[in-house]
């Protein structure tokens, strides 16, 4: 099971809720400060991508609760071993943070942003977010 399911199933729903964009900054800020960068001085390397999602009620979580990993493509496969050695995912972790790229982190925003304007999504209305694996 990908780990964002079994997240969503550990806080026992697969139904997020909108936010506005104040909320959702202060949830980014929740989750993701304070974020050590993994690659100081190359700029766009690493930022914070988190989940549930910043624009979500479920979002913003204490970002020292949540499980961090770093995603890479290791012989042709990807996987996502944790980022900090001292701090082993549980498998009871109920948010997630991801160490990406800043390109990729905003090309993921910029989808959940279309989803949420294609379906006129206000603060409150509930929807899923249903993943795909891409070959």
């Amino acid at each position: 099971m990908p780990i964002h399911e079994e997240i969503m199933k550990r806080r026992g729903t697969d139904i997020l809720h909108a936010v506005n964009q104040g909320k959702a900054n202060a949830n980014r800020a929740s989750t993701c400060t304070p974020f050590t960068n993994l690659c100081p001085g190359q700029t766009g390397q690493d930022s914070c991508d988190e989940f549930p999602p910043a624009s979500t009620e479920e979002g913003g979580q204490d970002g020292d609760l949540c499980t961090e990993l770093t995603p890479q493509v290791v012989n042709g496969v990807w996987s996502a071993p944790a980022t900090w050695p001292t701090r082993p995912a549980s498998g009871n972790e109920t948010c997630l943070r991801l160490h990406i790229t800043q390109r990729a982190n905003g090309s993921a925003g910029g989808v959940l942003g279309s989803l949420r304007k294609y379906e006129r999504l206000v603060d409150g209305d509930a929807f899923r977010i249903t993943f795909t694996a891409q070959r």
